[in-house]
C-alpha cells in the first residue's frame, strides 16, 4: 500500500488532503507540495505545518496514583470527560494513560474526543511490563496495538548512550517521562536506545498504518538555568536536534510523515523566538512545542506562563502547541483545569497566528460588536464560545457593571455621534 506521502510525491491529490486544505483556505495543490516537501503533515483530517493554523494538542490519561483501589472506573470517566472538552476546543489529543485496561481506556478517550489521536508506546509498555523486565519486543508489540487506533506515534529516539554525558551539570538532567523510562531501560540493560537502535522496525509499523511519526523532545530543559541554545556546540538540545533531524529525513525517505518535537520545557523569554526561527530555518518540518514556559516560578499558574511562551513560539514559526494546565508540576489536572488550559492554549495559538498571518476577520468583527455593546455577538465570537463571558456578563444585563452609565464608548457616542470613527468596511 502506498502511503499518503508517497501518493502525493507521485503527483496525486488524495481527497482527504484536498478537503483538509480547503478547510484552512489553502489550495490543494499547494498543500500537496508542502506535504511532499515535509513542511506540512496531514494528521487525521487536520493539516499541521506551513500555512495551516497553529494547532493545539491536549494531553489526557489515567494516572497510577489517581487509580487507587476502587476508584479505577471513576478515574477513567474523568479522563473521558476531559476528552470530550478536548473534542470541543482542541485540535488533537494524546493519550498518556498508565493505569487500567490501557487498550480500552485509549479507545474510550478516542471515541469521546473524536479528534486525531497520538499515543506513546513506552508509557503503555512500562505500565504493562515494568521497566525491569521490559524488552524491545514488548515496545514493538504495544506500538502495533496502539497504531490500530492512533494517527500518530511518539518515539523517544532522539538520544543515544553517547549523548548522556551532555546531561552532566544540569539541575534536572532529564524531565521527559518517556525519555526517563527509555533511559532507565538503556542503563539497566546496558544497551542502546531501543527507539534509535530499532528505528527502521518502528518505521515499518508506522508505514504500514500510514501514521504520522512524532519525534519526541526528550532532552528539553526542565528549568531556565538548564537551557542552552540548540546552536551551542555539544549542548543536549543541539545533539537531540541534529539526531532528530537525521531521523526525520530517514522517515521521509520511507514514506512516513514527520512532526519534530523541540524547544519545549523551560526557556528564557529572551531566547524563545530566536531559537524557534533558527530551528525552523535548519529544519522546516512541522514543529511541536510543549510549552515553552518562560519562567519557573508560575507554579499553580503554569497555564498562563505556557500561554505566554507558546504565543511567542507560535508567532516565531512553531506549528503545533500543547495544552498546559494550572496543575502542571503538581498533580493530575481536574476537568475544569483541563478546560482552562485548553482555552489558554487556544488564545496562545490565535495570538501566534495573528503574528504569522495578520489580523483575522474575527478580530475585526469583535471590534464592531464591542463598539455596539452587542453582548450576544461578542459571546459568539469568543474563543471558548462565550462560556466565561456569559458567566461574568449575563445576556439580560444591558451595561458593564464596572463602568455603568459612565461607559467610555457610550459617552463618546453621545458627544461625537453614533458610528463616529468606525470603519465603513467594518459593517
Amino acid at each position: 500500500m502506498r502511503t499518503l506521502l508517497e501518493r502525493v510525491r507521485e503527483g496525486k491529490v488524495p481527497p482527504v488532503l484536498a478537503r483538509a486544505a480547503r478547510a484552512v483556505g489553502m489550495e490543494p495543490s499547494v498543500a500537496c507540495r508542502r506535504v511532499a516537501d515535509g513542511r506540512l503533515v496531514l494528521f487525521g483530517d487536520r493539516l499541521i505545518g506551513e500555512g495551516a493554523p497553529t494547532r493545539v494538542n491536549v494531553n489526557v490519561g489515567t494516572s497510577s496514583v489517581a487509580d487507587s483501589s476502587g476508584q479505577s472506573e471513576r478515574c477513567v470517566e474523568d479522563e473521558v470527560k476531559k476528552a470530550r472538552i478536548a473534542g470541543e476546543l482542541g485540535d488533537t489529543i494524546t493519550d498518556l494513560s498508565m493505569a487500567g485496561d490501557l487498550d480500552e481506556v485509549r479507545r474510550r478517550i478516542h471515541r469521546a474526543a473524536g479528534l486525531p489521536l497520538t499515543t506513546i508506546p513506552i508509557y503503555q509498555a512500562v505500565a504493562e511490563n515494568g521497566i525491569g523486565s521490559l524488552e524491545v519486543d514488548d515496545i514493538l508489540e504495544v506500538a502495533k496495538r496502539q497504531l490500530h487506533d492512533a494517527c500518530s506515534l511518539v518515539l523517544h529516539a532522539g538520544f543515544t548512550r553517547e549523548m548522556l554525558a551532555a546531561l552532566k551539570g544540569r539541575t534536572m538532567p532529564m524531565v521527559s517521562k518517556g525519555g526517563s523510562m527509555t533511559l532507565a531501560h538503556m542503563i539497566q540493560g546496558g544497551g542502546e536506545n531501543p527507539f534509535y537502535e530499532h528505528f527502521d522496525e518502528f518505521l515499518g509499523l508506522l508505514r504500514r498504518e500510514d501514521a504520522v511519526l512524532v519525534l519526541g523532545n526528550t532532552l528539553r530543559s526542565g528549568c531556565l538555568v538548564d537551557w542552552s541554545s540548540p546552536r551551542a556546540k555539544r549542548s543536549p538540545e543541539a545533539l537531540e536536534f541534529e539526531l532528530n533531524r537525521g531521523l526525520a529525513a530517514r522517515a521521509s525517505v520511507a514514506g512516513v510523515q514527520v512532526v519534530v518535537e523541540g524547544l519545549g520545557g523551560h526557556i528564557p523569554p529572551s531566547s524563545i523566538m530566536a531559537a524557534v526561527r533558527a530551528f525552523k530555518r535548519e529544519c522546516p518540518r512541522p514543529l511541536f512545542v510543549a510549552g515553552p514556559l518562560p519562567t519557573d516560578i508560575a507554579v499553580g499558574y503554569d497555564h498562563v506562563a505556557a500561554a505566554i511562551g507558546s504565543a511567542m513560539a507560535a508567532g516565531a514559526g512553531a506549528d503545533y502547541i500543547c495544552c498546559i494546565t494550572a496543575a502542571e508540576h503538581l498533580a493530575l489536572p481536574t476537568v475544569e483545569e483541563v478546560k482552562e488550559g485548553i482555552v489558554s492554549a487556544r488564545i496562545a495559538a490565535h495570538v501566534g497566528d495573528l503574528m504569522k498571518y495578520g489580523l483575522s476577520e474575527e478580530e475585526r468583527m469583535m471590534a464592531v460588536e464591542r463598539s455596539r455593546r452587542n453582548w450576544e455577538a461578542q459571546f459568539y465570537l469568543a474563543l471558548d464560545g462565550g462560556t466565561a463571558a456569559r458567566r461574568r456578563h449575563p445576556p439580560t444585563q444591558t451595561e458593564c457593571t464596572m463602568c455603568g452609565r459612565f461607559c467610555a464608548l457610550q459617552i463618546v457616542e453621545q458627544y461625537l455621534g453614533a458610528g463616529h470613527g468606525q470603519r465603513e468596511d467594518a459593517h
